[in-house]
């Protein structure tokens, strides 16, 4: 399928060393492009998307599933406190791969 610039940075996030809290604010911040303090299921399963390699019904319970702990006062969306706590409740939903940095052993040609 297609994947947005959005959802490519978010994957290679999987690669590199980021601490749990800048990812998950740089995550809620690229798809709260309007900077309202607010992102929807809709960009919720986007992050999903670049966070898993999963089906798209898979990816909708899951965002739904954030949707419903989040509490939210605003149907229909989640604000950056709201994203936090359920990233802290749930922290392989949002951030499977949190804590996994691959590591290449040196081989030395003679």
């Amino acid at each position: 399928g297609d994947m947005d610039v959005r959802e490519f940075l978010l994957s290679m996030m999987n690669f590199v060393e980021v601490n749990k809290e800048d990812r998950i604010r740089v995550s809620f911040e690229m798809y709260d492009e309007l900077k309202t303090g607010y992102v929807a299921q809709a960009e919720v399963e986007d992050i999903l998307k670049g966070n898993h390699m999963l089906s798209v019904a898979s990816v909708r319970r899951k965002a739904e599933t954030i949707m419903k702990q989040s509490n939210s006062n605003k149907k229909g969306s989640i604000t950056m406190n709201e994203f936090v706590v359920v990233s802290k409740k749930f922290p392989n939903i949002l951030l499977p791969s949190l804590g996994f940095v691959p590591t290449f052993k040196s081989t030395e040609v003679v």
